[in-house]
């Protein structure tokens, strides 16, 4: 499978879980990005591609080993807020704009209960249907619980759907000059199953931890997190955690300015992977590799983001 099928796929989930957000929270900018949930205290659908295993990173190439690097970090930018969230290129103003399409919403003031979505065209060819459920967080540390059941994305323009099931649970704070918040699947797994012409996947993120903190003057958002993701893309699965703080200028840049995240394979073989300082498309990734997990890097390699990203 090309890297660039699954990397395009990873940003189009990241898109809509950004765009369930404005669903659930009632329209408006982001709060700091929140992924899914079930009602079953965290434990979701099993994710499971058939494949548990950690990747060997010895076993793979240096462009494998970026692909791989890519994709899996793509799932980060889940805790990005994403300021005039766009899908196709086109910008999401508001919910069903087309003749027919539905969202039901509770009535709760607060915004709990069911949102039930028919047939609903949120850009030009993009439709949402399905089950998000948002109500108060039975784990004392949260604050919301969010439920996707048999959620589906479907991408009429390029014949690409998504199913999401899973769990999360969220806390966000408010000020006139930031928006903090984490959030976690509570050992829970969230899963999407991908179909399109060209490739198709059930991908699993679990223990997804994550703290962010945007800083509204200056339009810098901050954000730590792990998880681990299963997928046949892999052909296994990896676990990712950051080491150093992402720092990502959502007003001027397209990728982070500072952040380093390990991503970790079979027998403790790691990927590191640091933005070195320029968030342009022509700014640096360093990319070092340690294949057999002994604590030293054998390869390290600087790229542009946009071949990081390609």
């Amino acid at each position: 499978m090309e890297r660039s099928v699954f990397s395009a796929w990873a940003k189009f989930v990241v898109i809509v879980f950004s765009t369930i957000l404005i669903a659930a929270c009632g329209g408006g900018g982001g709060g700091g990005g929140e992924p899914a949930a079930d009602s079953n205290n965290g434990n979701g659908n099993n994710g499971s591609n058939g494949s548990g295993e950690q990747v060997d990173f010895s076993t793979q190439s240096d462009a494998e080993i970026t692909a791989l690097a890519n994709a899996s970090l793509k799932f980060g930018e889940l805790t990005k807020d994403r300021p005039g969230i766009q899908v196709n290129g086109q910008p999401v103003l508001s919910l069903c704009n087309n003749i027919g399409g539905t969202q039901d919403s509770p009535s709760n003031p607060l915004g709990f209960g069911n949102y039930t979505f028919t047939n609903c065209e949120i850009v030009a060819g993009v439709f949402l249907n399905g089950l998000v459920n948002r109500s108060v967080s039975n784990v004392a540390t949260f604050d919301v619980q969010q439920s996707f059941t048999d959620f589906v994305t479907d991408d009429r323009n390029n014949n690409e759907k998504a199913t999401i099931n899973g769990s999360y649970y969220s806390s966000t704070l408010f000020s006139s000059t930031e928006v903090t918040g984490s959030f976690s699947t509570n050992g829970g797994i969230l899963t999407i199953d991908f179909v399109s012409p060209a490739y198709s996947d059930i991908v699993g993120l679990e223990n997804v931890d994550t703290t962010y903190a945007d800083d509204l003057n200056n339009n810098v958002v901050r954000y730590d997190f792990s998880y681990t993701v299963s997928s046949t893309f892999f052909a296994g699965s990896v676990s990712v955690s950051t080491t150093t703080t992402v720092e990502y200028y959502y007003n001027l840049d397209e990728y982070p300015r500072a952040g380093v995240a390990v991503i970790t394979g079979l027998n403790g073989g790691t990927i590191r992977v640091s933005a070195l300082g320029d968030g342009s498309p022509t700014g640096l990734v360093r990319i070092e590799t340690d294949a057999d997990g002994n604590g030293i890097y054998e390869s390290s390699r600087e790229i542009t983001w946009t071949q990081f990203d390609s």
